[in-house]
């Protein structure tokens, strides 16, 4: 043993220790519980190399002295210590018997962390990147990690820029990290203090924590500027810096110049607003008043006096007003406000570019402002990419080269942002400075801006209803309901501020080629169904999850506090497309409530008679009855899963051929009406709706492809879109039961794909004749209690209340029981609902499909 402790201290072949002591743990900065035997080893021994065996399995020969084992299983993260350093409580290293006599070997139960993260430094300074690359270490359990990264980009730049930094003032204007895998992961933070570095450092262990096996590296950016300290030849202090003012000014979206909040605290700092102060010669103040004025300016008048620079005012027009009660939070100065008579052309300046010095700064999620005319939004617009086959008409579709309807013809860059446009507004792409937004912690977001029309018979009302639904959505947020990041009204116009899609679904459709025999690609396209099904319920049944006595009662809010909206729009065009860091392919998501509604729920209450949606998705209840509800976006979403799963099945090609099948007249017996259109169905003369012809070719050649084709596994969505698509809102299915029965349609066939032998669903030599646990997927027979109006016919629908689940509850879990007696394994979900739902495996039973809805 001691022959070996010798070869591993000399740098031969690592070998496994015979015992390691709690002393050698704390001596290599090895933390945890101990447990073992820890009396055979001399703690005076060192320890130069163990091999340490993970829990799935790994070994690896590693150095205690520089590498820290660490198990954050134990202890949350939230809980790490105050002064910046994430240091987690650490536990479960044990010794395990080694592979020779009396060797053992130290066994992590939880993933091991390293001590230090590679990373990449990119730096920009006054606008430009520098060519050169940083690369480095850093420690992840150390405070000084960021102070680290701070005195290497600033060194660099003082090595490569002597000369500028000679004479002037080096600033941090803004920073981000990446947090990059050997695989697709990334996730962006803002990087600006060391608050925000020890909340890299719990992403870091988080990521380790889950997936122990990944390599993870940073991307660190910092962007830099320079001010100058002193007068630059024989220009005044002044004068300076009203080229350094007039040099950081930034064009936005309104074609006027704003200066970026951070830049304009940086050049209004106390002593450039005492060097410029003390220079002036036109204030004739003694010294105890000018020291009194210095300070007032310094603590109330920061912008006015970088206001009255850039507009060559001097210091005795800003004393002026000041006398007169103005300060920075009296802005927007007006004409009245003019200091002196001789002043009026430079006041007329300063009264043009004021604007440019009140860029609002959105810290909150949500936040409306209210923006006087002349205040500078710091946007610029960014250009869409071309997307292939797009339709100018849709709102959050590309223009693909067509002229947008309201843009005036000169203006490019927003000509390049458009996205499309709808009935009240227009889309486009749009980034703001990351120094006036915490809306995101990328500094280069997109944004999807929404200008809406200013139409003076509805001054606003389009705005304050789409604002209206989405306040009460943000109070109940669901991941695949978007929802506005912010909003404002500047003059007669109002605007809000979305997260960026990459496209809509119908964008999506005619870009991509779906391949319905990999089985990664088949799980996410049922998980998409699944997920906007969960959205419909919630949307259907706010749920305020803060009520529930816990993380998974199925308890709802007394039926005062609990409310229902609808979307009433639903549609290819209003479902997103958003690269998502959890979805491989991404994830779509319900977007633009424009028609939407809240209302209180009340069992029975009437329904709405507003319809605004599209005709080509409207169910027949909306003509028939003039009165819609939520029956109304079950149809959508069910035309919607239909065009998808002929998407699917087929091509896209199907789902254009699909609609121009659909093309007909609405009432077809009818002698006086014409009216043509691609909806999903038809009306007979005593308005009695049925499906379309097409509609139903459609729904049995599906039928035919996937009971024995390789589209088998669509079969039970395609039963399920045909209660979606029931023409009697009565007996239609609700959105409750929609996501019950895909919930367990995807957890089934999550265990049938988990069967195949590889990604292929083909059927082979290996999978053929296995007998699989099935689930019941037999959909309840429930109907929704709005749908009983007194007086009417579907009186007779009436029930009692249904106490819906959380919308925040996990989804349905899984489990495999006990076999029975008889030998056969039985699949348990516990369902959305309270009951759960189980069908033990037949012993007939030798197909992979799951049996009929």
């Amino acid at each position: 043993m001691e022959d070996e402790r010798k070869q591993a201290s000399a740098g031969g072949k690592p070998v496994a220790i015979s015992s390691v002591t709690r002393e050698h743990l704390s001596r290599f900065n090895v933390h945890g519980e101990f447990h073992g035997d820890t009396n055979m080893a001399d703690p005076n021994n060192s320890v130069p190399n163990i091999v340490v065996r993970e829990t799935n399995g790994q070994e690896s020969s590693i150095s205690l002295s520089e590498v820290t084992l660490v198990s954050a299983s134990s202890r949350s993260l939230d809980e790490s210590s105050s002064n910046g350093e994430a240091t987690p409580n650490l536990t479960g290293l044990q010794l395990q018997p080694g592979d020779g006599p009396g060797h053992q070997t130290l066994l992590a139960e939880g993933p091991i962390i390293p001590e230090t993260v590679s990373y990449t430094l990119h730096i920009t300074f006054e606008g430009k990147p520098l060519q050169q690359v940083i690369e480095g270490t850093v420690l992840v359990n150390d405070g000084s990690g960021y102070r680290q990264i701070e005195r290497i980009a600033g060194q660099q730049l003082r090595d490569r820029h002597p000369d500028s930094l000679a004479s002037r003032e080096l600033n941090f204007r803004h920073g981000s990290c990446k947090i990059v895998s050997d695989g697709s992961y990334e996730t962006i933070h803002t990087l600006t203090s060391q608050e925000d570095w020890r909340k890299v450092c719990i992403a870091l262990i988080n990521s380790w924590t889950t997936q122990s096996h990944q390599s993870l590296r940073l991307v660190i950016s910092r962007d830099y500027f320079t001010l100058q300290t002193h007068a630059l030849g024989k220009d005044s202090f002044s004068s300076t810096k009203r080229y350094e003012i007039d040099g950081l000014m930034k064009p936005s979206t309104s074609l006027k110049f704003y200066i970026p909040r951070i830049d304009l605290i940086r050049v209004t700092s106390a002593d450039s607003i005492r060097q410029i102060i003390l220079e002036d010669e036109s204030l004739n103040l003694g010294d105890n008043e000018k020291e009194s004025f210095i300070k007032g300016v310094q603590q109330r008048a920061g912008k006015l006096l970088a206001m009255c620079v850039l507009a060559r005012l001097g210091m005795d027009c800003l004393r002026t007003l000041m006398d007169a009660g103005l300060t920075d939070g009296s802005l927007p100065l007006k004409e009245r406000d003019r200091c002196h008579q001789k002043c009026s052309a430079d006041f007329r300046n300063l009264l043009e570019k004021q604007g440019g010095f009140m860029a609002p700064v959105f810290n909150n999620i949500g936040e409306h402002k209210a923006l006087h005319s002349c205040v500078v939004v710091p946007l610029r617009f960014y250009p869409r990419e071309q997307v292939t086959g797009a339709n100018p008409e849709d709102e959050t579709g590309s223009s693909n080269g067509s002229a947008p309807p309201l843009i005036n013809e000169d203006d490019a860059e927003k000509r390049k942002a458009y996205c499309g446009h709808g009935a009240f507004s227009e889309v486009y792409r749009v980034r703001m400075d990351p120094d006036h937004h915490k809306l995101s912690q990328d500094p280069d977001a997109d944004f999807a801006l929404k200008e809406f029309k200013y139409r003076p018979l509805r001054a606003g009302s389009d705005f304050k209803q789409e604002m209206r639904i989405l306040n009460e959505l943000r109070k109940y947020r669901h991941d695949r309901i978007v929802t506005h990041l912010a909003s404002w009204t500047q003059g007669k116009q109002d605007y809000m501020l979305f997260p960026y899609a990459q496209c809509n679904l119908r964008e999506y459709m005619k870009q991509t080629c779906f391949d319905a025999q990999n089985k990664e690609r088949l799980l996410w396209f049922l998980e998409q169904l699944l997920g906007l099904a969960h959205a419909l319920h919630h949307l259907h049944n706010f749920v305020d999850t803060r009520s529930a006595t816990s993380p998974s009662t199925l308890v709802a809010p007394s039926p005062e506090v609990r409310k229902s909206g609808w979307h009433h729009d639903i549609k290819p065009e209003n479902i997103l497309h958003y690269r998502d860091v959890a979805a491989k392919y991404g994830s779509f998501c319900i977007a633009d409530f424009g028609s939407g509604k809240v209302h209180t729920y009340r069992s029975g209450s009437v329904n709405t008679r507003s319809p605004n949606g599209t005709l080509t998705y409207e169910p027949p209840e909306a003509k028939c009855e003039g009165a819609t509800s939520r029956p109304y976006d079950v149809w959508s979403l069910g035309c919607v899963f239909l065009e998808l799963v002929i998407w699917a099945v087929f091509n896209n090609e199907a789902v254009e051929g699909f609609a121009a099948e659909r093309v007909a007249r609405r009432y077809p017996e009818s002698r006086t009406d014409a009216f043509e259109d691609d909806a999903f169905w038809q009306m007979t003369e005593d308005n009695r709706p049925f499906l379309r012809d097409a509609v139903n070719h459609r729904i049995e050649e599906l039928k035919s492809e996937v009971s024995n084709g390789e589209a088998q596994h669509f079969k039970e969505v395609v039963e399920l879109i045909e209660k979606m698509l029931d023409p009697y809102r009565r007996t239609r299915i609700i959105a409750l039961d929609l996501w019950d029965t895909l919930t367990r349609i995807v957890e089934q066939k999550r265990v049938d794909l988990n069967n195949a032998q590889d990604d292929s669903l083909r059927e082979s030599s290996s999978t053929r004749g296995v007998r699989l646990p099935r689930l019941s997927l037999q959909t309840p027979v429930r109907r929704d209690p709005e749908l009983a109006i007194p007086g009417s016919p579907y009186e007779e629908a009436r029930l009692s209340p249904v106490a819906y689940p959380s919308s925040s509850s996990a989804l349905p879990i899984l489990s495999r029981q006990q076999a029975p007696a008889n030998g056969q394994p039985t699949i348990t979900v516990r369902s959305p609902r309270s009951g759960q739902h189980s069908r033990k495996s037949s012993a007939s039973e030798n197909r992979l499909s799951p049996g009929p809805i």
